[in-house]
């Protein structure tokens, strides 16, 4: 399946400027934004039977954008976007939410909030697959590993039996991710913890992920990861003694199997005029280049606000030589 992705990249930046932002606005949560990052196509849009549901069911705005990206990212090796389309949830009807959300929380222990569903078809246009985020909040509970592996394999069997009473489920493959609510008042989403692959009603072995989002600069991700620490305390260290207004700066690390795959930093101005926000973010494209050697083995996001306004996106992608290219926005 031949594709054109010119737009990619505009659109990449929309969905983190959501991210980074921490947007709670239901439009900009759709999920078709998540599209192109993820390198699929989009079946004609409709909107999901459970569109804005999950809003009201998750507490943290950046655990909804990771709720939908990383269930995404995470099916890709299910459902190739060379094969398969993309396409909203449509299987799970309010109704059933309800109902099988009510059956997961029969044990208390483990309390599911939402079910968040993802469908996928061939290039006729026929239903192949689905994937579905189970979100958890273990904030507050008490509970070890072993324990909480043993809960998720008995609420995944019982997925699989409700699903077998659904005609149009019953006979697709199906992917089930364990996805970690974090607390509302943090800055960072949560994250998957474990994945599970259901084809023809056979349930497949449950695979741990090792998947976080770090919050720069404190002391966690200092331990964590020293060279990217420091590598954000330097880029911070220089604006800071350039700044001529009031800012704040905050990064974001996302790592996969121990090692950090994008840095996302958010640079915020205050009062401050055309002609400073222009210079911040010439300053630090020159400064990251100066740092990097033009090659850095994670990607790097930089955002740039001025009084909560957008006004420069950059971007310096993984292993890339190429400078840093900066996006004005208008948002």
């Amino acid at each position: 399946m031949g594709r054109k992705n010119n737009s990619g990249k505009i659109i990449k930046i929309v969905l983190l400027i959501l991210f980074v932002s921490g947007c709670n606005n239901q439009e900009d949560s759709k999920v078709p934004l998540n599209i192109i990052d993820n390198n699929y196509i989009v079946s004609p849009f409709s909107a999901a039977v459970d569109e804005g549901i999950i809003n009201n069911n998750v507490d943290s705005n950046y655990d909804l954008y990771e709720i939908e990206a990383g269930l995404l990212r995470h099916s890709k090796k299910y459902f190739s976007p060379l094969d398969y389309y993309y396409e909203s949830g449509k299987i799970l009807t309010r109704d059933y939410l309800k109902e099988l959300i009510e059956k997961l929380n029969e044990d208390e222990a483990i309390k599911v909030d939402y079910i968040y569903e993802q469908n996928f078809k061939n290039k006729e246009d026929d239903l192949k697959g689905m994937s579905l985020g189970i979100i958890v909040n273990l904030n507050d509970v008490e509970i070890t590993e072993e324990d909480f592996e043993e809960k998720v394999k008995i609420k995944i069997g019982i997925i699989n039996k409700f699903l077998e009473n659904i005609d149009e489920a019953k006979k697709i493959k199906k992917v089930i991710g364990i996805y970690l609510e974090e607390k509302e008042e943090t800055l960072i989403p949560g994250n998957y913890r474990y994945k599970i692959l259901i084809d023809n009603n056979r349930i497949g072995k449950l695979i741990n992920i090792d998947e976080k989002y770090y919050l720069f600069p404190t002391a966690l991700s200092k331990e964590r990861d020293l060279n990217t620490y420091n590598f954000f305390k330097k880029i911070e260290t220089e604006f800071q003694e350039k700044s001529n207004s009031p800012f704040s700066v905050v990064g974001r690390g996302f790592y996969l199997d121990g090692k950090c795959q994008s840095l996302f930093i958010n640079v915020d101005l205050f009062l401050a005029n055309n002609t400073d926000v222009l210079s911040t973010a010439q300053f630090l494209q020159k400064t990251i280049n100066e740092n990097t050697n033009y090659s850095l083995d994670f990607e790097l996001n930089i955002l740039v606000k001025n009084n909560d306004k957008v006004r420069y996106f950059i971007i310096k992608e993984k292993n890339k030589q190429a400078a840093i290219t900066t996006f004005l926005t208008d948002f």
